[in-house]
């Protein structure tokens, strides 16, 4: 498990929080409501933008994925290509021996 606090553990650490400063009120004050609920609200904000980071990450990585596979089959081809090419020059060597086509060594 990971060692970094989760949303909802910083938010419960924080209710704790805000729990532990109402308590220490004088009786008889009420401490309001309204700062935890603002943090309430940015954690869910946060919550929800983290969300949407998960999600672009996860179609950048699909598609890196769809890239590499791509990248892949063409240095595939350009090998098959550099054989074949490799094979005519061969051919064409053949060919020029067999027409005697093929200059003697110069001298």
């Amino acid at each position: 498990m990971s060692d970094q606090p989760t949303l909802g553990r910083v938010l419960a650490g924080v209710e704790a929080l805000v729990e532990g400063i109402a308590s220490m009120r004088p009786p008889g004050r009420r401490m309001n409501d309204e700062p935890l609920d603002y943090l309430r609200e940015q954690f869910a904000r946060v919550h929800v933008a983290l969300a949407d980071i998960k999600e672009t990450q996860r179609e950048h990585t699909s598609r890196l994925g769809r890239l590499e596979r791509s990248l892949a089959d063409v240095q595939v081809q350009l090998a098959e290509f550099s054989v074949r090419m490799d094979r005519f020059g061969t051919r064409v060597e053949r060919i020029e021996r067999r027409l005697d086509l093929v200059d003697g060594p110069a001298a």
